[in-house]
């Protein structure tokens, strides 16, 4: 067991979310999506305490064009044909006093210098996850919360990501893979 997780380089005041992935039986995690930064991870002590420390293998900048807050981690990515695919969440206000989870995939290279490849340019959404009563979590208004969790490749051509619905409830949902890839744009497009 390991008390923490220490960064090389912190991109942000809260990194909570880094997203844990295998690249030749090492495991590896990405720490950011903007400046999109991929770290591995190594034992160390620091006074009897067991860490993980983080080594930068790649930090790039990304072109990416998103409205809905700013992008932040989701699920583990998985190894898709050319490139691994994952799913971020962002946070919004739609111009009111309520927050607004949201989620889109992305896609990155396969080896290092890893770097951003495409990624969805509008939120992600199904009805179940914005319809029904909005809620308040510890004095915080949200309307609605959807944040991605975990994904795996059931077989080709069929991702099942798994999502908590408001704090509340989880579904899994069936994801046709040449679809997804279709509604992806190339970073730097937009």
């Amino acid at each position: 067991m390991y008390d923490a997780i220490i960064p090389h380089e912190q991109d942000f005041p809260k990194e909570k979310n880094w997203a844990p992935f295998f690249y030749n039986d090492s495991l590896l995690f990405v720490q950011t999506m903007n400046p999109f930064h991929v770290n591995s991870v190594a034992e160390t002590d620091v006074d009897g305490k067991k860490y993980l420390q983080a080594t930068t293998i790649s930090k790039e900048p990304a072109e990416i064009q998103w409205a809905y807050g700013q992008l932040r981690g989701g699920t583990n990515p998985v190894k898709l044909h050319d490139r691994y695919i994952a799913f971020f969440h962002s946070i919004g206000d739609l111009g009111s006093s309520y927050k607004t989870y949201f989620f889109g995939a992305y896609s990155f290279s396969l080896h290092p210098p890893f770097k951003l490849l495409s990624y969805s340019p509008v939120p992600i959404i199904h009805d179940i996850m914005y319809t029904g009563p909005w809620y308040n979590y510890r004095g915080i208004r949200y309307d609605y919360a959807a944040y991605p969790m975990a994904l795996f490749l059931e077989k080709k051509g069929v991702l099942h990501l798994s999502y908590g619905h408001n704090d509340i409830r989880g579904y899994v949902c069936r994801i046709n893979v040449d679809e997804l890839l279709e509604s992806m744009v190339p970073v730097g497009s937009l």
